[in-house]
């Protein structure tokens, strides 16, 4: 079958006879980083812009459970479970005893570990060193052999924690000559997931990576050799969120802008790179609706060709801690990726978006977009400057802020949240541990660090190297750590439903009621009502239906409204439902009779020319603002004789 051949003159004239006068740029999308999504691409004369990347992911798993015995079931549940990489807080590791137990049945020679949240990571490692000759056998691989990402990134403990140490005590030349030492698969890392969840966009993000990366090569010596091998170790963390195309286009976009800034630097090879779906995304309320974010989440990062990637479980945000998530969350996270790899053959083909014209021109003016922001960032001092000005945390903020408007406008819809709320939850499994017990074990392991001290007595430092100092019963508290360094606020963290849970939280145990008079056939008013009823579900407010109905043959009298004004009587906020023309013959003295009998709040669905002071509920409306003010107005509601 041969297609007729359209030029793009043509393809608009259709488009403007469909849209009835309209442009076909109406069509367009502005996106929240300021770039235009259009509708129509068009080929164009550019060489293969196939990118290289890795055709399997290491599949990582979050170690992150309550207490070290909940974290070892976790870490072999996942590792049986065909997880291959794992993740582990470094601060948390005190000493031997602590690796013994959360490590019980591990063979750290057949994994990835990656570590992160690093207090001193030399230290670190030398209690790592030290546990893993006493474990090893014969024939077990050397220490240097190992498989280790040791996460040193020095922007995200100023962002999570407001301190400088890593910055600044990290690439002291003696320092830096002992952490190269390490059998590392990459030593350094540097990660938007902080930025990310403070509201960042796509092209703050991907210019802040390719900042902080420049900045950390500044802090290496000189040599060319020794950023050379620092550019070999760089493993790059990116956030993947709910927007499969976006995820997509972002991820490409590193992958080319990483090219590029290896090549203006004067170094080979490219990053390691490892995609994280967003915390940011998911949501407290309908948790189940998180299984599907993260499979678009997820999808995106594996057909990107990333080299590892961490799915989050689905109810990370449910209790306040990532360390809650229930075994049913790890489960499911974990089986996400034989699903893709395996079942769906995800990650079969590399790059599949190449050749696109929607994904190589959106590539494009990604990269192009954020090496622009890399630039600014560089002509005011580099990341390390421009962090500690109030200008950049004012930046994310108005980010923020712009997210919240479109969220609450229903341009960024949350299913289950702001759109098809789901009043009566279902309940996750209740897990063994809370918070309080999370944080009981968190004061039980410091104990059991200082009696262990206690127990060992005094050490000397003279003449020995760390992992022997571990060896004799050196725990972290003992070995060497940073001075105090520069202390700044840590970013403020987001997800995009917090609005719509504190709303629900606040409206759980007494669900506010709105009146709602419908006029004309159920046929004309049904569909606002059932807007009506999804937008205020969103927070927690319930719809009581006038069991009258004015009838559009009735004439515009008290008369004709007293059944509904009777009922109207116990509520403090009533709400109308009709059409535009029913809206013009009775809403005027409707609204006149029902602030006469003291309504304090009335609302209208839909749009028209309403009174001051009348809300109307409509799609592009503020939800949020909308939500708050009926929350304000019932709960000061008395009932009404």
């Amino acid at each position: 079958m041969t297609f007729p051949k359209i030029d793009k003159e043509q393809w608009e004239q259709r488009v403007c006879t469909e849209l009835k006068g309209g442009k076909a740029q109406d069509l367009a999308l502005t996106q929240l980083s300021g770039l235009m999504r259009s509708v129509f691409y068009e080929r164009r004369p550019l060489e293969s812009q196939t990118l290289p990347s890795a055709m399997s992911w290491k599949r990582v798993s979050p170690v992150v459970r309550a207490s070290v015995g909940l974290r070892n079931t976790q870490l072999l549940a996942d590792l049986k479970g065909g997880s291959d990489s794992v993740t582990l807080n470094a601060g948390r590791i005190w000493g031997a005893s602590y690796l013994d137990r959360l490590l019980d049945g591990v063979h750290l020679s057949m994994i990835d570990l990656q570590l992160c949240e690093h207090t001193a990571p030399l230290s670190t490692a030398a209690i790592l060193n030290s546990w893993y000759e006493e474990q090893r056998e014969s024939s077990d691989p050397q220490w240097n052999d190992l498989s280790i990402h040791w996460g040193v990134d020095p922007f995200s403990q100023i962002w999570s924690v407001g301190s400088s140490q890593l910055l600044e005590y990290v690439f002291q030349k003696e320092y830096t000559e002992q952490l190269k030492q390490l059998p590392a698969k990459t030593l350094y890392r540097c990660s938007d997931r902080l930025i990310h969840n403070a509201g960042a966009t796509d092209v703050e993000e991907l210019a802040t990576l390719l900042a902080s990366c420049l900045e950390l090569f500044r802090k290496q010596d000189s040599s060319q050799g020794l950023v050379q091998t620092m550019a070999n170790k760089m493993q790059i963390e990116l956030t993947v969120g709910r927007d499969l195309f976006s995820g997509i286009i972002k991820l490409r976009a590193a992958r080319k802008l990483f090219k590029g800034l290896y090549h203006e630097v004067g170094v080979e090879g490219t990053p390691w790179f490892l995609a994280r779906t967003s915390e940011r995304m998911l949501s407290c309320l309908d948790p189940w609706v998180n299984m599907l974010r993260l499979t678009v989440s997820s999808f995106a990062a594996a057909s990107s060709g990333v080299d590892g990637l961490i799915i989050l479980p689905f109810d990370w945000p449910i209790h306040g801690s990532g360390r809650l998530c229930s075994e049913l969350g790890h489960r499911v996270s974990r089986n996400l990726h034989p699903l893709l790899a395996e079942e769906a053959s995800v990650g079969f083909f590399e790059d599949p978006a190449a050749g696109s014209y929607f994904f190589e021109t959106q590539t494009d003016k990604l990269c192009e977009a954020a090496w622009r922001r890399l630039q600014e960032i560089e002509e005011a001092g580099g990341l390390a400057q421009i962090i500690k000005s109030d200008s950049w945390r004012a930046g994310l903020k108005n980010m923020w802020g712009d997210r919240c408007q479109q969220i609450a406008s229903g341009k960024l819809p949350i299913t289950g949240v702001s759109q098809f709320p789901l009043l009566e939850e279902h309940p996750l499994p209740k897990e063994r541990c809370s918070l309080e017990e999370a944080l009981s074990s968190d004061e039980e392991e410091q104990r059991r660090a200082q009696d262990f001290r206690q127990a060992r007595g005094k050490l000397s430092f003279s003449g020995t190297s760390l992992v022997d100092f571990v060896h004799n019963g050196a725990t972290l508290h003992d070995l060497p750590s940073f001075s105090e360094a520069t202390v700044l606020s840590p970013l403020e963290q987001h997800r995009d439903s917090e609005d719509f849970e504190q709303m629900r939280e606040t409206t759980t145990a007494n669900p506010p009621k709105v009146f709602m008079i419908n006029i004309g056939r159920e046929a004309k008013w049904r569909g606002r009502a059932d807007f009506a009823k999804d937008f205020l579900a969103a927070g927690g407010i319930r719809v009581v239906f006038s069991e009258s109905v004015i009838s559009s043959a009735e004439d515009n009298s008290l008369e004709s409204f007293k059944e509904v004004l009777v009922e109207a009587q116990r509520y403090s906020c009533v709400g109308l439902c009709g059409l535009a023309d029913d809206y013009k013959r009775f809403s005027s003295g409707l609204i006149s009779a029902l602030s006469d009998q003291g309504i304090e709040l009335i609302l209208l669905v839909g749009r028209s020319d309403v009174p001051e002071g009348v809300v109307q509920l409509h799609k592009g409306a503020d939800q949020i603002a909308i939500l708050n003010q009926i929350i304000r107005c019932t709960h000061k509601e008395v009932e009404r004789c």
